[in-house]
């Protein structure tokens, strides 16, 4: 055989018949034999799996662009610009006192000023004993300077919130004096009289004071906590009376004390000053008492403007009691007529203890006002 029918050197690929896919060898230099078909031999080594030939052009494949990735910054850094302390004038310190100061200058709590102080001590001198057990005396000597160094931070930092605290006591009566010097009004809003207990609320931000009896204020608070409408609830923040605003944490807790030393006190003052004037937990720790008020307020009111409410009680009790109509008809004239009447007052009694009952859910007392009612029954049965 000539040698131009021999193909080129190139490629050797075995190529499975079941799936195609190409397994490719090459070999540089060494010429390769024509493609033929398979011989016997061959068909039963490959078993009808492989062939031999040469291999086609490649074909490139496109590589996947990568999407470039965004660096997100997850710390967002602000800039401190609130006050700072600073070393009076008067120490006389180094440095490196100076250095150490500064990384407390922006907390304001003496306590968590000492206890990190503290750590960073105990952080030392435990790295110092496990580092070197045996120190020699220039290193004593450079830790035992530290430790001063801090002890002497510390100082100057007691120093500042003392002269703080007694700075803080001044302006207040400072502030107190100047609220008195402008006092907006000489007598009680609601009696119109000078108080006989006074009682003095400070307005800090306008530099301004306002004059109360005891217990008129005492009967403000309670009814603006105790107000309701039908027989529910709806308690509202204790305001001032001249101004209509909500009196601060500190308003309050002034009057309640005032009050206190008055002798002016109930339970919704001690609960607010218990609760620190939060309005959300005294309800939350009364509802059932404040259910129960309102129901009580609800039945002070008139006659005619209750009377539905105990009109409907009456008609189903005597609906169930089997009273005549025209018995039912004698009473609700007798309500409109003469509602001050015993049994009217009565049945007015009885009706407000079923819905009290009803809400503390206590047996013995629903049956009690059950044996009432049946008795007031009667005596709208035999009513002529």
């Amino acid at each position: 055989m000539k040698s131009s029918n021999w193909p080129k050197p190139g490629i050797v690929y075995l190529s499975n018949m079941n799936t195609g896919e190409p397994l490719l060898f090459y070999y540089p230099g060494l010429p390769l034999a024509p493609v033929a078909p398979l011989t016997p031999f061959m068909s039963n080594v490959a078993n009808g799996s492989f062939a031999i030939g040469v291999a086609g052009p490649k074909l490139k494949r496109k590589k996947p662009i990568k999407k470039s990735r965004v660096s997100k910054n997850k710390y967002n850094f602000v800039i401190y610009n609130g006050p700072r302390w600073k070393i009076p004038s008067r120490f006389n310190v180094s440095e490196s006192i100076r250095f150490k100061f500064s990384w407390f200058e922006t907390i304001f709590c003496f306590r968590a000023i000492k206890i990190r102080i503290r750590r960073k001590i105990e952080e030392e001198t435990k790295f110092v004993f496990k580092a070197s057990p045996r120190m020699s005396p220039f290193e004593q000597s450079y830790y035992a300077k530290q430790e001063n160094e801090w002890n002497k931070v510390v100082y100057i930092y007691s120093k500042l919130f003392k002269m703080q605290k007694i700075m803080k006591a001044f302006l207040f009566r400072w502030r107190i004096r100047i609220c008195l010097n402008n006092l907006k009004n000489t007598e009680d809003p609601v009696t119109m009289e000078t108080p006989k207990r006074p009682i003095y609320v400070f307005d800090m931000k306008q530099r301004i004071s306002f004059l109360y009896d005891a217990r008129t204020l005492r009967k403000t608070i309670e009814n603006r906590i105790l107000l309701s409408d039908y027989m529910f609830s709806e308690p509202k923040k204790p305001v001032n009376l001249l101004t209509n605003t909500p009196f601060s944490y500190g308003q309050l807790i002034s009057i309640i004390r005032q009050c206190k030393k008055y002798g002016e006190f109930s339970w919704i003052l001690e609960d607010l000053y218990k609760y620190r004037c939060d309005l959300s937990l005294l309800i939350a720790h009364n509802k059932q008492k404040l259910k129960i008020e309102a129901i009580n307020a609800y039945f002070k009111k008139s006659p005619e403007s209750i009377r539905e409410t105990v009109l409907d009680l009456f008609n189903l009790e005597a609906e169930h009691a089997h009273i005549p109509h025209s018995n039912i008809c004698r009473f609700e004239d007798l309500y409109d007529d003469n509602p001050k009447s015993p049994i009217i007052q009565q049945w007015i009694k009885a009706t407000r203890e079923y819905y009290v009952y009803a809400e503390l859910q206590h047996s013995p007392l629903i049956s009690r006002n059950s044996t009432e009612i049946d008795e007031i029954m009667e005596k709208v049965y035999r009513l002529t």
